[in-house]
């Protein structure tokens, strides 16, 4: 019984397209891989920001929480009242510990607001319904938290 030419080249055909999808087109070079920047603006485009006046202003009536999501030592030259420090390297394994309801709003904030927005992606992911990225200085937080 002789396999037809498609039998044949199918699996191969079907290996090359999941590697080129993967890895990008071999001949131009292009990878598929998202640098951070582009991955930021994705996350960007489906997250709520708020400046530091409104989550300021929502703190006041929903029981939200802040998380600062900076390194320990980056906190200590500047610390903002009234936040929570988690680290972003230990979000995941650490909030569940502090936020046990799913839409007790929460409010993140960093220094330049990439791993904030990172941040609060995950915690979208793992099931939180109601997050906020501050996007303002930690500074001009820091001023909002202290009135």
């Amino acid at each position: 019984m002789r396999e037809s030419y498609c039998s044949l080249a199918c699996p191969w055909l079907r290996i090359y397209i999941r590697l080129t999808l993967f890895l990008g087109d071999f001949d131009t070079g292009e990878s598929m891989l998202i640098d951070l920047t582009t991955r930021i603006n994705n996350i960007a485009f489906n997250l709520r920001t708020v400046t530091a006046a409104q989550a300021r202003s929502e703190l006041d009536g929903n029981n939200g929480i802040v998380i600062d999501v900076r390194e320990n030592e980056e906190v200590d030259s500047m610390s903002v009242s009234g936040a929570v420090v988690i680290p972003r390297g230990v979000l995941e394994m650490k909030v569940q510990a502090l936020v046990k309801d799913a839409a007790t709003p929460l409010y993140l904030f960093c220094a330049s607001g990439m791993r904030a927005k990172l941040a609060a992606e995950q915690l979208l992911h793992m099931g939180y319904e109601n997050v906020s990225v501050i996007t303002c200085s930690v500074q001009t937080i820091k001023d909002a938290t202290a009135q």
